[in-house]
């Protein structure tokens, strides 16, 4: 992780939990990643094709793999496809993202 991630996530922990000293920032970073993959984790997909057998199948497969929690991963997914320039919100904009 680049310093500027590292700054960037340290201060996240800092504006939540202020009365942390800078030596525990990084074990509270450790904590809350370790909790979140533990109690709830998704999975995001951004594809430009995906048929509706495809998602199911993939939906499946990932929801057979249960957290500590017991509760299933989520899949979720977007399609997207790059379009034409069109002149709604950017004029100098080149090519814009449809979203399924």
């Amino acid at each position: 992780m680049t310093p500027e991630y590292i700054s960037k996530v340290s201060g996240w922990i800092k504006q939540i939990r202020p009365e942390l000293s800078d030596q525990l920032v990084g074990r509270e970073i450790d904590r809350v990643l370790t909790e979140a993959f533990q109690k709830a984790l998704q999975i995001l997909l951004i594809i430009d094709d995906l048929s509706d057998e495809q998602k199911d199948t993939i939906t499946n497969v990932i929801r057979a793999f249960k957290l500590e929690s017991g509760e299933s991963i989520e899949f979720i997914s977007y399609i997207v496809r790059l379009e034409q320039r069109i002149r709604v919100s950017d004029a100098d904009a080149e090519y814009a993202l449809s979203v399924q």
